[in-house]
Formats: C-alpha cells, sequence, structure tokens
C-alpha cells in the first residue's frame, strides 16, 4: 500500500521567492507532495512583488502572471476554489489570514505551508486536522523520506538556470537565503550532487 502523498496549501509568502516558489512547484510536479494555492493567493504574492520591486523595472505583472500560470499549469488540481463561504467562520490573529485556512480546509490539507507560523495557531488549525509548517522543515522532511526524487528535482532546477548558469554551491546559497537552512545543510551533510 502506498502512502497518499501530503497536500499543503502554500501561503503567498512562500510563493513570493521565485526560488522557493518553483522549488516547491517542482516537488509537486514530481509527485512527492501535492501543493495547492489559490486566485487570491497568488493575487497577494504578486501584488508584493510588484509593490517591493516596482524600482527594479524589470518586474512586470505580465510576467508574474506567466509565472503564475505556468505553475498552476505544472501541478495537476493545484488551484482551491469555492472556499470563500467558509471564511466568515473562521477565526485567526490576522482575519486577512481566514482565506488560506478557508482555502485549507477546503482542499482537505494536512498543513499550510507559511514562514508566518504565528499566524496559524496550533490549537486552531488542530480543529482541522492541520498543522501549519514552515518550508525549511517541510523541504528538509521530503529529502528524508524521498532523497533521490528531491535531489534529482534541485539538480533540474539549478540545470534550468542558463542566463546565467550558476553553480552547485551558489545555488544552494541562493535556496539558504530563502530560509532553507536546514534543507541546504542536510544535502552539503548527504554530499548530493546537483
Amino acid at each position: 500500500m502506498t502512502n497518499k502523498p501530503v497536500i499543503a496549501l502554500c501561503d503567498a509568502c512562500v510563493l513570493y521567492s521565485i526560488t522557493l516558489a518553483d522549488l516547491l512547484t517542482s516537488l509537486g510536479q514530481a509527485g512527492i507532495f501535492q501543493p495547492r494555492w489559490t486566485h487570491e493567493i497568488h493575487e497577494e504574492w504578486i501584488r508584493n512583488v510588484l509593490e517591493n520591486r516596482r524600482e527594479s523595472g524589470l518586474i512586470t505583472r505580465e510576467k508574474l502572471e506567466i509565472r503564475r500560470d505556468a505553475m498552476t499549469e505544472a501541478v495537476e488540481n493545484s488551484l482551491v476554489e469555492d472556499y470563500e463561504s467558509l471564511i466568515p467562520s473562521l477565526t485567526l490573529p490576522d482575519a486577512d489570514d481566514r482565506h488560506v485556512l478557508a482555502a485549507a480546509i477546503k482542499a482537505g490539507a494536512d498543513l499550510i505551508l507559511t514562514t508566518n507560523l504565528k499566524d496559524f495557531p496550533p490549537q486552531t488549525l488542530s480543529d482541522w486536522n492541520l498543522t501549519a509548517k514552515h518550508p525549511d522543515d517541510f523541504t528538509a522532511e521530503l529529502l528524508d523520506t524521498d532523497q533521490e526524487i528531491v535531489i534529482a528535482v534541485v539538480k533540474e532546477m539549478r540545470a534550468r538556470r542558463k542566463r546565467p548558469p550558476i553553480n552547485a554551491e551558489d545555488f544552494l546559497a541562493q535556496l539558504k537565503r530563502q530560509g532553507l537552512k536546514n534543507f541546504t545543510d542536510q544535502l552539503k551533510r548527504l554530499g548530493a550532487e546537483i
């Protein structure tokens, strides 16, 4: 009997960085977990990227929407819809996060993937058989359970970087800057050739 892959609702904060979003999407595409998101979550990270990086002039809404669409196309059934009716009945420290919990409930998720753990208290999530997990802990756990697949995904991600190409050490440093310290340290300890 095979275990069903974990369903994880991805909060906007874990989709903001293209590197972290690419890792999560690629791991989902490989089938070792099932990422889920909503139009509202996508709109939130897009809005934040545009607001925080507008001075560069290189990032446009059109480019970010292409990225959003590619993510959704890459992972079958990743888009959660029709969860809005649950929002009014939910309580969280920040009312603006209720849509994330509502989508997780609707998706039948096992966890919410977020860097804002304090916004999703364990006692509230337990009512819905959910937990909140930091992407560093989550990716490290995936590496423990599906080492070959995770290493292959990371290797493929680095290989896709062509303009400019990036060496393994710099790529791992980039992942570490995204908050994936345990994950990258674990890859190094394994001597993974990426």
